[in-house]
């Protein structure tokens, strides 16, 4: 499990990618405790120090948690944390809103070019996509399309048994962890199809929201367009 060093990168971050690897392979579960930082340094041939180092960026990058007088343990994507964190809208006096999913559909494609460049891919690509319909408080809220990378999501295309945050499935199903997003807002006047999915008038604006998230390894992982209809509802942005 020792280190072979490369001369170009510092030793703390070949210690940080080696544990996010471990993460990412299973090793390391969501919510598991790591072993002590000495431990650490002793299996990987490091100093203490070395490892604590590396454990202070995967903490700031959001990988991991330490918790007083337990330990550090791998940060776990729950479904709270995922939809109230990446999903943005709420009522009028500022509480958020979690939308419930009424349909999906999947199927795999071969990738269009836009989709690669998103991906930062070259050459063929699968994609797999989900459509989801979502609806808030007995009335149609959105019509979502997710677009992900087949070879980091094998066999996602034949599951039945997608929940409504998708985000702690990700991680808990295929170590993928999404740690941040871009989005793109822009306004929209509703179709006739889209009109009637959302139970609108055609012509009623909409809000768009176009979203590239990245992993751990920053890496872009999903392209979710997501239509919105907004009555009552505003879409949330903290700027820090």
């Amino acid at each position: 499990m020792t280190l072979n060093r490369i001369e170009a990168l510092p030793l703390y971050q070949m210690v940080r990618e080696r544990l996010i690897s471990q993460i990412e392979d299973g090793t390391w579960r969501p919510g598991i405790a790591l072993p002590s930082e000495f431990q650490l340094g002793e299996a990987l041939g490091v100093s203490q120090g070395t490892v604590r180092k590396a454990l202070i960026d995967l903490e700031n990058l959001g990988i991991i948690e330490r918790k007083q007088g337990r330990g550090t343990f791998v940060r776990t994507t729950t479904p709270e944390r995922s939809m109230f964190h990446f999903f943005r809208l709420s009522k009028a006096g500022g509480e958020r809103i979690a939308p419930e999913t009424i349909q999906t559909r999947i199927s795999e494609r071969a990738s269009t070019a836009a989709e690669r460049a998103a991906f930062e891919v070259a050459g063929a690509l699968q994609v797999t996509e989900i459509r989801r319909r979502r609806r808030f408080e007995d009335r149609p809220l959105a019509e979502e399309t997710v677009v992900l990378r087949s070879d980091l999501f094998p066999g996602l295309a034949e599951r039945t048994d997608l929940p409504n945050a998708l985000y702690p499935f990700f991680q808990q199903e295929f170590h993928i962890s999404i740690l941040r997003a871009e989005e793109k807002l822009s306004a929209v006047a509703a179709g006739t199809a889209q009109a009637r999915a959302l139970d609108v008038l055609p012509g009623a604006p909409l809000l768009k929201v176009d979203r590239r998230t990245r992993d751990i390894r920053d890496r872009p992982v999903e392209l979710r367009q997501s239509v919105f209809v907004t009555t009552d509802l505003t879409y949330d942005v903290e700027l820090s």
